[in-house]
C-alpha cells in the first residue's frame, strides 16, 4: 500500500481548488484524506499575497484550497492572480461548488438537481455591448476566453469515456455519502426526487395570492415583483406545484421507483437512479446570478451551455481552469435552498473522484522518500490580529535570545500571559524559520505528556507510538541533542506544584495478572520538571499564576517577569481594536471608565467588547457601564461566595468575574440553552472538551420547557449555542475543531454560580452519567479513547453528590479510570480513584458485593506496584476470600486474585506460599479456561524456567509478540533467571 508524505514546501503543490461559498469549501474540507497545516504548522505564503489557504491530500493529490473573499469573477480573479506567487508549481485550478443548470441539454439529456457538470470550456456571457434593443456578446478572438489547456482537454476527454464516467458516478455517490456521515453535514443528504421541482420557464416566482404588493399587478415577464417575493421560498408564496414538469421527467420517475413502462423498479435500480449523473459541457459564466427561466433557455440555445456560474471567467487567464460544479437550482426565479448543501457535497465528491482518475493515469503514484523533518511550529492557537504591543514582550525577546534561556511569566489569570507567549512564539518562528517552536500544556500531567507525544510525532522519533515508549525521556533527549537544531518552547499554565514537582512514576515495578500494564520504560520516578532540558540550543518560556512554581523552574530571579494589567493606554487600544465593528468612535471618557472598571485586564476587555459588538448600535460603552452598576445586588451575592482564583492575591479585584456575570446573565435571559451548555462544560477539565460529549447532553426534557420557543432542537442548535459562548470568549476552539477549551476562571466562576443557585449537584450528576457511558475499561484496545478522556475523569474525584444512581455511576467511572491510570503507571491518580470507588461501593452495595471486590482488587494492584506490599497483601486476601465465597474457587476472577496474591508474597520473599498459589492458579486456569488462555499463562510464570518458556510461546501465539502481556512475561522470565544465578 502506497504511503504518502506531507510536501516539503509550497512548490510541491500542483492542484488548486477554488471555492466561493462556505458550504462549498466545507464539503471539500470534509473529504480531505489528510490536513497538512495542523497543530501550528504552516507553509506560509508569499509576501503580498492576500489570499487565505488550506492544504491537504485529496485522494492521491496534494491540493491547495484557496478561499475566495466573495462570489463572482472579480473575487475569483483576485485569488487566481496571486495564487502562483505563493504556490509557483500550480498547473490547474479547479473551481468547485454549486451552480444553476439547464433542465435539458440541446442534445436532449436530462439534468437533475444534484447532478455534476464538468466544464469542457467556459463562455463569459456578460462581456459585450448593450444596445438600446439588445445585448451583443463579444466574440472576437482576443476577447473570448479561448480553449482549455491541452493537458486539461486530454484529461477531460478521457473522463468523458464510458468507463471513467461510470467510475466517476459511483465514486461521487460514495464520497458524497461519506460527507453526510461527518458531524455537522446531515443537511448534505439527498433531499429526494419529490423535492426536485421544475416549473415552466415562464412561470414567475411571486406572490400567487392577493398580497397588497406590486405582485398583484403582475401581467407579463417584464413586470416587477416585490422584494419580499424575491427573498421567499416557493411554498411561502403559494407557487403551484401542480404545474411542475417533474412528473414528465424520466429520471425523476425512476428515482421515485417507477420504470418508463410504469412497472415498479427494484431497490437496487432505484438507488442507481438516485445517484448524481456526471455531465460534460460548456459552462456559462457571468457576474449576475441567472434567475430567469426564459433567459436561461435563450442563452442555453444560443451558446450551447449546460450550466451557469460566476467564478471561472475570473480564473481563466491566470491559471488553467476546470469547473466542477453541481446543480442546486434550474437557474430560474424560483427560490429553493434545500438542494445547496447536497449539491456542494456532490461537487466536492466528484472533484475527489476526478482527481483520483487523473492521478491514476496521467501521473502514477510516487511514494516520496522519507526525509528528515524540517523545523516547524506547533502553536495550537491562532495569532491574535488585535494584539497590542506591551513592554514585557521586549523583555521576553531579549532574554530568550540567550543560550539555554528560561523565562517565567507570572501574573493573574486573564492578564494576558498566554497571549504574550503566543505572539512571542509566532515572532520567533518568523525571525528564524530554522527554529523549531513547541507548545506544552502543563495544566496537568496528562496534558504535559500528550504535548510531548505530539512533539515526538512531529520530529519523527523512532518508536514514539509504541505503547510502552518513554515519550518524556525520548523528547527530552532529542531536545538536549544540539545536532537537532535550534528550538524554542512555551510551557503554558504551569500553575500546579504537584503537577510539576511531584514524582511522576512512569515505570512499572512489578507485573501483575490483571490486567497487563504498560508504561514508559524508565524505572526511576522523575518529576515532569526533570524533562525540561537546559540546552544551549533551546529556550523555554513558562507561563504561570504561581511565582512559587516558576521559582522552582528558573535559576535566576531576574528572568521571572511579572505580567501586570495593561496600562490605561494599552487597554484603550485593545478595547478599540476589539470594538472593530463600530464605525463611529466612542467618547474617550467612556473608554477610560470602562477599562478602569475592568482593571485593565485583557480577558475582561475582550469579553466586554464581544458583548458590545453583538448588540451594537443599541448597546454602547456607556450602556455597558450602566449594566455593570445595575447588577450590583446579583454581583454582591456572587462575590460573597469567594469566587476568586485561590492563587490570586486576596486584595486583587474580581473584575473578570464581574464581566463574566454580565455576559452570562444576558445569555441566560436570551438563550437559556447556551447557559445550560456552559454549565455542563464547567464540569469538564478545562482543556480539550470533546464536542461529542456535549451535543444534546445539556438540553432540558421537553416536559420541562416553558415554551417551544425556548430552544430550537434542530441540528444547528448546538452550533448556535457554541457560537454564542464563543462570541463572549467564554469558550474557545481547542487543538482541533472538535475540542473546546475554557478559561480557568470562567469555569471556576460558573461552578460557583451553579452552587449559589443550588444547581451544582444536578449538573455534577449529569456530567458523571455522561462519563460513565463514554469512558471505557482500561484494556489496551481502549487506550486511545481513555487518553483523551482521562483528564475529564480525574475531575470526577472531587465531585460528591447525593443519589444512589449517580453514586453508583461515579464509583464505576472511577474504577475504570483507576484501571487505565494503573495500566499507564500513574499510580497516585490510580490509587486516589480506586479508593474513592471502593468507598462508594462499600456504602452502596456492601463490603462483599462483586463490584466492591473489583475495587478492592484494583486498589490492591495499585499498592502492589507502588511497593506497598503489606497493604496490598491484606487487600488481595480480602478480594480472594470474597470472590471464593461469591464466585467459587475456580472462577477466572478468583484465580486472578490467587495470582496477584502470589506476586505480592513473592515480592516479600514468601516463596513457598507464592509457589503454592501459583500452582493453584495454574491448575484452575487450565481446567476452567484451557492451557493457552492468557490467565492460565500468567498464573504459570512463577514456577520454573520451562513453564516460563511455555508461557512466552503461548502469549506470542495468542496475543502476538508486541502485546504488553507478552513483553511482561518475558521480563519476569529474565528476573527468574537472575534469581537462579
Amino acid at each position: 500500500m502506497a504511503r504518502f508524505f506531507r510536501p516539503q514546501s509550497r512548490d510541491d503543490f500542483e492542484i488548486a481548488l477554488i471555492c466561493a461559498l462556505p458550504i462549498e469549501r466545507n464539503a471539500v474540507e470534509a473529504l480531505l484524506d489528510e490536513e497538512y497545516e495542523v497543530d501550528g504548522f504552516s507553509y506560509g505564503k508569499a509576501v503580498g499575497d492576500p489570499n487565505a489557504y488550506a492544504t491537504g491530500r485529496l485522494g492521491h493529490q496534494d491540493v491547495v484550497l484557496a478561499y475566495m473573499p466573495g462570489i463572482g469573477a472579480i473575487s475569483a480573479a483576485a485569488v487566481a492572480a496571486t495564487l502562483r506567487s505563493s504556490f509557483k508549481s500550480i498547473k490547474v485550478g479547479i473551481v468547485v461548488g454549486i451552480c444553476g443548470g439547464v433542465p435539458t441539454t440541446t442534445s436532449g439529456v436530462e439534468i437533475l438537481l444534484g447532478d455534476v457538470i464538468i466544464s469542457t470550456s467556459v463562455v463569459q456571457i456578460d462581456f459585450g455591448r448593450q444596445y438600446p434593443n439588445k445585448f451583443v456578446r463579444k466574440r472576437e478572438v482576443e476577447d473570448i476566453l479561448g480553449r482549455a489547456d491541452p493537458e486539461i482537454r486530454a484529461v477531460i476527454g478521457r473522463a468523458e469515456g464510458h468507463l471513467v464516467r461510470r467510475r466517476l458516478k459511483d465514486k461521487t455517490s460514495r464520497f458524497s455519502t461519506q460527507i453526510c456521515a461527518e458531524d455537522g453535514f446531515s443537511r448534505s443528504a439527498y433531499p429526494g426526487p419529490a423535492n426536485d421541482i421544475l416549473y415552466p420557464a415562464d412561470y414567475r416566482h411571486k406572490h400567487q395570492m392577493k398580497s397588497s404588493c406590486i405582485c398583484d399587478a403582475y401581467k407579463d415577464q417584464d413586470d416587477d415583483v416585490c422584494e419580499s417575493a424575491l427573498q421567499s421560498a416557493c411554498e411561502d408564496l403559494g407557487c403551484d406545484s401542480t404545474l411542475s414538469l417533474s412528473a414528465k421527467r424520466r429520471r425523476i420517475q425512476m428515482a421515485m421507483g417507477s420504470a418508463p413502462d410504469g412497472s415498479a423498479l427494484t431497490a437496487t435500480a432505484i438507488h442507481e437512479a438516485q445517484k448524481p449523473f456526471i455531465h460534460f459541457g460548456r459552462m456559462a459564466c457571468g457576474n449576475q446570478v441567472m434567475k430567469s427561466g426564459q433567459h436561461r433557455d435563450w442563452v442555453a440555445a444560443e451558446e450551447r451551455v449546460v450550466g451557469f456560474e460566476m467564478e471561472s471567467a475570473g480564473t481563466w487567464d491566470y491559471v488553467p481552469t476546470i469547473v466542477i460544479k453541481s446543480v442546486c437550482d434550474y437557474a430560474d426565479s424560483h427560490k429553493n435552498k434545500q438542494w445547496q448543501e447536497y449539491a456542494a457535497a456532490t461537487a466536492a465528491a466528484c472533484t475527489k473522484a476526478f482527481l483520483e482518475e487523473w492521478r491514476s493515469e496521467d501521473r502514477p503514484i510516487l511514494v516520496r522518500p522519507e526525509r528528515p523533518p524540517c523545523p516547524l511550529s506547533l502553536i495550537p492557537f491562532r495569532r491574535d490580529r488585535d494584539f497590542v504591543e506591551r513592554d514585557v514582550l521586549n523583555d521576553i525577546w531579549q532574554r530568550a535570545c540567550e543560550p539555554a534561556a528560561r523565562i517565567g511569566l507570572v501574573g493573574l489569570g486573564g492578564v494576558g500571559k498566554t497571549q504574550l507567549a503566543i505572539e512571542y512564539a509566532y515572532r520567533r518562528q518568523e525571525a528564524d524559520p530554522q527554529t523549531w517552536v513547541f507548545w506544552v500544556h502543563a495544566s496537568s500531567a496528562a496534558r504535559f505528556e500528550e504535548s510531548y507525544k505530539k512533539i515526538a510525532e512531529r520530529v519523527r522519533l523512532a518508536g514514539w507510538n509504541e505503547p510502552k515508549a518513554d515519550i518524556l525521556g525520548m523528547v527530552s533527549g532529542w531536545l538536549s541533542d544540539a545536532s537537532n537544531g535550534r528550538w524554542a518552547m512555551v510551557v503554558d499554565n504551569a500553575d500546579s506544584r504537584d503537577v510539576l514537582f511531584e514524582p511522576w512514576n512512569g515505570g512499572a515495578t512489578t507485573q501483575t495478572a490483571f490486567p497487563a500494564p504498560s508504561a514508559p520504560s524508565s524505572s526511576t520516578a522523575h518529576s515532569l520538571s526533570d524533562y525540561l532540558p537546559s540546552s544551549t540550543n533551546g529556550s523555554i518560556v513558562i507561563t504561570s499564576r504561581s511565582r512559587e512554581v516558576v521559582e522552582g523552574l528558573i535559576e535566576y530571579t531576574e528572568d521571572i517577569l511579572d505580567v501586570e494589567p495593561m496600562t490605561t493606554e494599552e487597554a484603550i487600544t485593545l478595547l478599540t481594536k476589539k470594538l472593530k465593528r463600530q464605525e463611529r468612535g466612542f467618547p474617550r471618557d467612556d473608554l477610560v471608565r470602562l477599562v478602569q472598571q475592568l482593571d485593565r485586564m485583557p480577558l475582561a476587555i475582550t469579553q466586554a467588547a464581544a458583548y458590545i459588538n453583538q448588540r451594537a448600535p443599541r448597546v454602547t460603552v456607556s450602556k455597558y457601564l450602566e449594566g455593570l452598576q445595575r447588577s450590583d445586588t446579583d454581583r454582591a451575592k456572587l462575590l460573597q461566595q469567594d469566587i476568586r482564583d485561590p492563587r490570586r492575591d486576596g486584595q486583587a479585584s474580581n473584575s473578570i468575574i464581574t464581566t463574566w456575570h454580565v455576559s452570562f446573565h444576558h445569555i441566560r435571559q436570551t438563550r437559556s440553552s447556551a447557559a445550560r451548555l456552559l454549565a455542563l462544560m464547567s464540569l469538564f477539565d478545562r482543556e480539550a472538551i470533546p464536542d461529542h460529549l456535549l451535543q444534546a447532553r445539556y438540553l432540558e426534557q421537553d416536559s420541562e420547557r416553558e415554551s417551544e420557543n425556548e430552544y430550537d432542537e434542530d441540528e444547528n442548535g448546538f452550533e448556535d449555542d457554541i457560537m454564542t459562548l464563543r462570541s463572549y470568549s467564554l469558550v474557545n476552539i481547542g487543538m482541533s475543531d472538535h475540542l473546546f477549551d475554557m478559561h480557568r476562571l470562567v469555569q471556576f466562576s460558573t461552578k460557583k454560580w451553579l452552587e449559589l443557585h443550588g444547581e451544582l449537584a444536578c449538573w455534577q450528576g449529569r456530567y458523571i452519567s455522561i462519563l460513565d457511558t463514554a469512558f471505557p475499561t482500561g484494556d489496551y484496545v481502549n487506550w486511545t479513547t481513555c487518553q483523551g478522556l482521562f483528564p475529564h475523569v480525574e475531575a470526577v474525584v472531587s465531585y460528591t453528590i447525593a443519589g444512589d444512581n449517580y453514586l453508583r455511576r461515579r464509583a464505576a467511572t472511577l474504577y475504570r479510570g483507576a484501571w487505565y491510570a494503573w495500566a499507564n503507571g500513574r499510580y497516585e491518580a490510580a490509587g486516589q480513584m480506586a479508593r474513592a470507588s471502593l468507598e462508594g461501593r462499600e456504602r452502596l452495595v456492601g463490603r462483599d458485593d462483586i463490584q466492591t471486590l473489583e475495587s478492592v482488587h484494583m486498589l490492591a494492584v495499585v499498592l502492589q506496584d507502588q511497593g506497598k506490599y503489606e497493604q496490598a497483601e491484606q487487600l488481595n486476601r480480602r478480594a480472594l476470600a470474597g470472590r471464593e465465597k461469591e464466585l467459587g474457587e475456580n472462577h477466572p476472577a478468583t484465580l486472578t486474585s490467587v495470582s496477584n496474591l502470589a506476586v505480592v508474597l513473592q515480592n516479600q520473599g514468601k516463596y513457598e506460599q507464592a509457589e503454592q498459589l501459583n500452582r493453584r492458579a495454574l491448575a484452575g486456569s487450565e481446567k476452567e479456561l484451557g492451557e493457552n488462555h492468557p490467565a492460565t499463562l500468567t498464573s504459570d510464570y512463577m514456577e520454573a524456567l520451562r513453564l516460563y518458556d511455555r508461557a512466552v510461546n503461548g502469549y506470542v501465539q495468542v496475543l502476538g509478540p508486541s502485546h504488553p502481556t507478552t513483553l511482561a512475561c518475558q521480563r519476569h522470565r529474565q528476573l527468574l533467571l537472575e534469581d537462579m544465578t
